[in-house]
């Protein structure tokens, strides 16, 4: 699943730039940044805006990092959500809390109930790698029912394809929460920043094609017309964008920056590079 964001170290970037304010610095227990991440409609933060996600997010509801992690280990994996825990999950047999989400969870757990550290990393491994239909598993299945494991949990690990490991889940969703952040307490710095790091022809002729009026319909007309899911993506942020009130500020010689767009007091001044404009 290509959700990774790859553009979010240059994004944090940017945001500092135009902040002052560090991300190191950022605190992971703030109410407002987690109220947004876990709202099944944000868009612009990559780990949290794929429709997938967001069908994550409205069935779990998630109130801390740790639960965002989990989603994170979830969309990562392979064969860990649809029809696997998301049924458990609906079914009110297990919690958030409860799901396989990393490699690390199976561990964890294992050791939880008794079976001993080298036996929980070696069916952890064996999970892992989605060998589960070999004959060694049922060696396994023996002893996690020696040790009283639950038959949900068993048959959820029967159908892994894929898990990932803690640090890496753990690892981007620092960086999404900082990046959301700045997002609620800095929109217009965010949105400047997003367009400058996403930005690309096809979002050029869209944004020079916005005329005077109505240009929320305008985003939302252009969006029903289009395929390609990322660019639809771009559309959602800058819808959002109109509707909080943040407009695109023409191009001005004078005030324009080549490649970045930037912040200004009445809204995001765009580019020279929206009309070739340096090129003249």
């Amino acid at each position: 699943m290509d959700i990774l964001g790859h553009n979010d170290p240059t994004i944090l970037k940017m945001l500092y730039d135009l902040t002052g304010i560090n991300p190191k610095t950022i605190p992971l227990d703030d109410e407002e940044t987690m109220r947004l991440l876990s709202n099944a409609e944000t868009t612009g933060i990559s780990e949290f805006s794929t429709e997938y996600v967001r069908g994550i997010l409205q069935d779990t509801r998630p109130t801390t990092i740790e639960e965002l992690i989990k989603i994170s280990g979830l969309v990562h994996g392979t064969d860990l959500w649809i029809d696997n825990q998301q049924m458990l999950v609906q079914q009110n047999i297990i919690k958030l809390k409860d799901t396989i989400a990393t490699r690390d969870d199976i561990m964890l757990y294992l050791m939880k109930q008794g079976i001993s550290k080298e036996k929980s990393f070696e069916i952890m491994e064996f999970i892992r790698k989605g060998k589960v239909l070999k004959e060694k598993w049922q060696e396994y299945v023996q002893i996690m029912n020696n040790y009283n494991i639950p038959s949900w949990y068993i048959k959820s690990c029967e159908k892994i394809g894929y898990i990932f490991p803690k640090a890496h889940a753990t690892s981007y969703v620092i960086n999404s929460f900082r990046i959301a952040w700045y997002k609620v307490h800095y929109p217009c710095e965010f949105y400047a920043s997003y367009f400058s790091v996403n930005y690309s022809e096809e979002l050029k002729d869209i944004i020079t094609e916005l005329t005077e009026g109505n240009v929320v319909n305008q985003i939302r007309n252009r969006k029903s017309l289009i395929s390609d899911r990322y660019l639809k993506q771009d559309l959602d942020v800058m819808l959002e964008m109109y509707q909080n009130g943040i407009k695109f500020l023409p191009v001005d010689s004078k005030k324009s920056h080549s490649t970045k767009f930037m912040v200004e007091k009445e809204g995001i001044r765009l580019p020279l590079i929206i009309t070739n404009a340096g090129n003249d």
